[in-house]
């Protein structure tokens, strides 16, 4: 997941600069007069590889948008995947805030933002999540139900 502008545009840089060689490798694959199945087994890897870029750039632009509907959409996927530091990620640039902003509202320095993200808050206690979420104008609850397993929703 993109986290930074900074982050953004290095990746947007890295998209472009992946499609030349992209191309590059598919002449030197014809060159080779490789079958078609075989040059697409051979390029599969790349195209994943660019194609899981290319997503994150769109996410990142749709959520600095304020595009609520992929906001949704993504804290859904994320919600199943039970990635609750991804949440609070997306949510802060959803609502537009900088790391240094949340940092300021937490009242940390902003290296401990960039530290926790990039660990997507892996080992934040519930009372550490529930501030974050607090300083992004949202609520954490977390919920128990025997029937299923602990839900954090």
């Amino acid at each position: 997941m993109i986290r930074t502008e900074a982050e953004y545009r290095n990746t947007k840089k890295q998209l472009e600069g992946f499609e030349l060689r992209f191309e590059e490798k598919i002449k030197e694959l014809k060159k080779l007069k490789l079958t078609s199945k075989q040059i697409e087994r051979a390029a599969a890897p790349d195209r994943a590889f660019y194609d899981q870029l290319k997503a994150e750039v769109e996410t990142y632009e749709n959520l600095t948008a304020g595009n609520s509907a992929a906001f949704a959409a993504l804290v859904a996927a994320l919600t199943a995947a039970g990635s609750v530091g991804a949440i609070l990620i997306a949510a802060r640039i959803y609502r537009n805030l900088k790391q240094s902003d949340l940092a300021e509202r937490l009242g940390v320095d902003p290296s401990q933002v960039s530290r926790d993200e990039r660990t997507e808050y892996q080992g934040a206690t519930a009372d550490r999540l529930a501030a974050i979420a607090k300083a992004l104008g949202g609520q954490l609850t977390i919920q128990y139900d025997e029937e299923r397993e602990l839900e954090i929703v």
